[in-house]
């Protein structure tokens, strides 16, 4: 959606009125960035590289989120 004429997946259609905004506020560098951020957080919980202690995996996901979050306020 942070691209020119984006579509969202018919299975998220009804947020659309939300996240087109936030997609535009965004934009799509600073979305991918995030994205990609995220994939690899994941995947070092996948492959172990984030350790074995629940915690830290918790800890990485609420990073992750407070992250996502703070690229998703409006500028001031």
């Amino acid at each position: 959606m942070a691209r020119k004429g984006g579509e969202l997946p018919a299975r998220a259609k009804w947020r659309e009125r939300v996240l087109r905004p936030l997609a535009a506020r965004v934009g799509e560098r600073r979305a991918r960035i995030a994205y990609e951020r995220a994939v690899r957080g994941v995947e070092a919980i996948v492959t172990g590289q984030a350790g074995n202690d629940p915690e830290d995996h918790r800890t990485l996901v609420e990073r992750i989120g407070a992250e996502l979050a703070s690229i998703s306020r409006p500028a001031r």
